[in-house]
């Protein structure tokens, strides 16, 4: 409805709303440059804080075998899986976007963003909760009768400056990636 507008911002002042059109831009990394970069120009501490160790690159017995006294401790994080009888409480409903007037559609969009931020509060809460359960700490899965909630290690993590120091630049640059999130 925006789109033959002139203008990426549009306001909605009744609704205390705005609108806006971002571009989403599709970039290729040369990640062995950036880290060559990096480690040229940047002090090492700095630089290994956007830096990370390609754990998917790192499939190698030997390379595992390396990295072994250089391992942090794995964090972890719960994974439900929900039977039919759980999937049966899911409220699956259809948004009918379309048809309606800006300010319609907006204060709809309005309540669904609300809707949708009262849920991940109440998921945040239960993932808190089942990360101090002591038998799912203790089993790794707990079944209930709505599916099953498992508990799962993060991708290994590695100390950086000690990899550096021990086994090199060349290592680094080898099976290293910039971490391209957001800070």
């Amino acid at each position: 409805m925006l789109e033959p507008h002139e203008g990426k911002r549009h306001e909605f002042k009744n609704l205390n709303w705005v609108a806006k059109f971002v571009a989403k831009n599709i970039w290729v990394t040369n990640h062995s440059g950036i880290i060559e970069e990096l480690l040229c120009y940047v002090q090492p501490d700095i630089a290994f804080s956007v830096m990370k160790l390609d754990s998917k690159s790192i499939k190698d017995d030997n390379q595992v075998g390396l990295l072994k006294p250089y391992t942090i401790p794995t964090t972890s994080f719960i994974k439900p899986a929900l039977n039919k009888k759980g999937k049966s409480f899911i409220d699956n409903r259809d948004y009918l976007f379309g048809g309606q007037c800006e300010e319609e559609l907006l204060s709809e969009i309005m309540a669904v963003t609300k809707e949708l931020q009262t849920y991940q509060i109440r998921y945040e809460d239960f993932r808190k909760s089942c990360l101090r359960c002591p038998d799912l700490r203790e089993r790794k899965k707990v079944t209930t009768p709505y599916g099953s909630i498992s508990l799962l290690n993060n991708k290994p993590e590695w100390d950086l400056e000690r990899v550096f120091g021990t086994l090199g630049e060349d290592f680094l640059i080898k099976y290293r990636k910039v971490d391209m999130a957001d800070r």
